[in-house]
C-alpha cells in the first residue's frame, strides 16, 4: 500500500489493485482476518475508504433516495393518523416531492392541520391529480 501511493497511485487505483488481488487469492482464514484487520488499520491512516469514486455516488444517492422515501411516507403516514384516510391523489402528489427537507416541514404540517383541505394548501408547486 505505502509503495503504490508512493509511486503516485490515486485512491481509486489502489482500490483497483485490492479488489484485483481479493478476486484471484483466497487466503486462508487466520490470514484473511490479519489482511482485514491490516487494511482496516490502512483506512485509518490513510482516511480512505476502499470504494471506488462510482461507488461512493452510488451509496451518496441511495441514501438520499432512502431519505426522501422515508420522509414521504412519515408524511402519508401522519395524514393517515390525523384524518383516517389519504386520497390517492394526494399521496400521488406527495410522491413527486423528492426535498427531504421541504417533505419534513409538511410533516410537521401534517400533524397539526385541521384538514386535508388546509394541509393540500400547503403543496405549491406540485401539480394536483385530476
Amino acid at each position: 500500500m505505502h509503495g503504490l501511493t508512493e509511486q503516485g497511485c490515486s485512491n481509486d487505483e489502489i482500490v483497483d489493485v485490492f479488489r484485483f488481488l481479493d478476486l484471484v487469492m483466497t487466503l486462508p482464514a487466520d490470514l484473511e482476518g490479519a489482511f482485514q484487520e491490516y487494511l482496516a488499520e490502512l483506512q485509518e491512516e490513510q482516511k480512505m475508504a476502499f470504494l471506488s469514486s462510482y461507488e461512493r455516488k452510488a451509496m451518496s444517492k441511495g441514501r438520499r433516495e432512502g431519505r426522501v422515501e422515508a420522509s414521504q411516507s412519515a408524511v402519508m403516514g401522519a395524514l393517515q393518523a390525523r384524518f383516517e384516510r389519504t386520497p390517492a391523489a394526494l399521496q400521488a402528489r406527495i410522491r413527486q416531492l423528492d426535498d427531504p427537507s421541504r417533505l419534513m416541514g409538511l410533516l410537521q404540517i401534517a400533524v397539526t392541520a385541521n384538514s386535508l383541505e388546509e394541509f393540500e394548501k400547503q403543496l405549491p408547486g406540485v401539480a394536483q391529480a385530476a
